[in-house]
């Protein structure tokens, strides 16, 4: 994804925000049945803009075509049984999860990627949490407001704030790791997803630890 290349059917930094509003909203739903609607709604904003952009004639984009099609079908068996959805939790938990997967891989996988800015970056007091995982650090920004919870940086992830450096991580180890972060890291903080501009002009979906109240 770029932020200045549109023919490659790439999504928008306008389109990512609002697919990721969804997708944070569901991460924070009380029921599985309300997690289930905003990844619904972020994945028709998603997969209207691959049918609209996408050309059949490009291998990757056909593909994404592809899921658009598989979308389309998915969405109308969601529907057609959202009753019972309401009414079975563990029902609707694993439609969470296959939602969820769906749209890490439309993304690219953020859930191999992480936005450290405070002390889980390289040299920084805590980056031995990420000792067990193999894999590369790249630098990038992300925008929001960055202060501070007692000693460590706290970072309140705004799409229209100024920009904030961050290290990002890329490990395929990070998925199995991240329940651990979510502990170390502790209940003020909240593991979101935000679009993190690369030094190439990349944009790529990374996890962050938002702080609501910096």
């Amino acid at each position: 994804m770029s932020t200045d290349d549109a023919s490659q059917a790439d999504y928008s930094l306008d389109l990512l925000v609002k697919v990721l509003e969804h997708a944070n909203e569901a991460r924070s739903a009380q029921n599985p049945a309300d997690a289930c609607m905003d990844l619904v709604a972020a994945l028709d904003l998603l997969l209207a803009a691959v049918r609209a952009q996408a050309s059949p004639t490009d291998p990757r984009q056909a593909e994404m075509l592809v899921q658009a099609d598989k979308w389309a079908e998915m969405r109308g068996g969601i529907a057609q049984h959202w009753e019972v959805l309401e009414k079975d939790p563990q029902a609707a938990t694993q439609l969470v999860a296959a939602l969820d997967r769906l749209l890490d891989v439309l993304l690219d996988e953020p859930s191999t990627r992480l936005a450290a800015y405070g002390s889980l970056m390289p040299g920084q007091a805590h980056a031995d949490h990420l000792a067990s995982c193999q894999g590369e650090w790249d630098e990038g920004t992300v925008t929001g407001v960055l202060g501070a919870d007692g000693r460590y940086p706290a970072l309140k992830w705004d799409p229209r704030g100024p920009q904030v450096d961050v290290a990002v991580f890329h490990s395929l180890d990070l998925p199995a790791h991240f329940p651990e972060l979510d502990v170390f890291e502790g209940e003020h903080y909240t593991r979101i997803l935000a679009p993190v501009i690369m030094a190439d002009n990349q944009i790529v979906i990374a996890n962050l630890y938002h702080f609501p109240t910096s």
